[in-house]
Formats: C-alpha cells, structure tokens, sequence
C-alpha cells in the first residue's frame, strides 16, 4: 500500500510568523512533532530572534486566555428562559452558532434547556392526557 507524507516544510513557509509562534507556544499540544519542528526550522529560516518572538508570544497566550475565557462563559437566563418555554430547532441552531464562536458551555447549556424544555411540554401533554 503507497503511503503519502505531509509536506510539513512546505505549509510551514506558507504560514504568517505569527501563527509559526502560536504553534511552537501556545498551540504547541494541537500540533504533530514534526509540524512543531517544521515550525522552529521555518523560524530560524527566516532570522527571527527571541526578542521579536516575545510579542508574538504575548499576543499568542493573550488570544489563548480570552479563547479559554470565552469557552467558560455561561448561558444567561434570558436564552435559559427562551429554550425552555420555545424548545426546536431554532435554539438548537443557536447553539450551533455559540459552538462556532467559540463559546462552548453556552452551546452545552442552550441544548441541555431546550431538552428541559422538549421534556416539560412532554410530561406537561402526558398528564393532560390522563385528565
């Protein structure tokens, strides 16, 4: 069976200094062995020196801290309260658009109160159906 290798050398002389810092940094658990060394190679390549790369790290883990904040973010009550009372597709669509911007509990806590809601509407029918 021919196997094909990933040209990491090639996509890492593709990529902006910038994110060449944010993988051998912050990102540094995302990537393969050999991306991060393609990535230090392509660095020294291109004679960035420690002292430039200081920014960019700081810019890095700024970026990654307001990513992590931004994922934690809870849902606030008024879609707590709007799930629950109009469960479907549309709050499940707006999950999927909290998900996409990075807000991940909000996109957890918006599906599990549309469930909360879809369960009250089918005990709430249940017991109307046993009066």
């Amino acid at each position: 069976m021919h196997s094909t290798q990933f040209d990491f050398k090639a996509t890492m002389q593709s990529t902006s200094t910038e994110d060449l810092v944010i993988i051998i940094s912050t990102k540094r658990s995302d990537y393969r062995q050999e991306a991060i060394s393609a990535a230090e190679e392509e660095l020294k390549n291109r004679n960035y020196s420690f002292e430039k790369m200081e920014g960019y790290i700081a810019k890095a883990r700024l970026l990654k801290e307001i990513e992590e904040e931004r994922s934690l973010q809870p849902l606030d009550l008024e879609y707590k309260i709007l799930a629950f009372i109009f469960p479907g597709i549309v709050t499940l669509i707006f999950s999927g658009l909290f998900k996409s911007e990075g807000y991940d509990t909000k996109a957890s806590d918006l599906v599990k109160w549309t469930f909360y809601g879809i369960g009250f509407y089918i005990l709430l029918a249940l017991l109307l159906s046993l009066l």
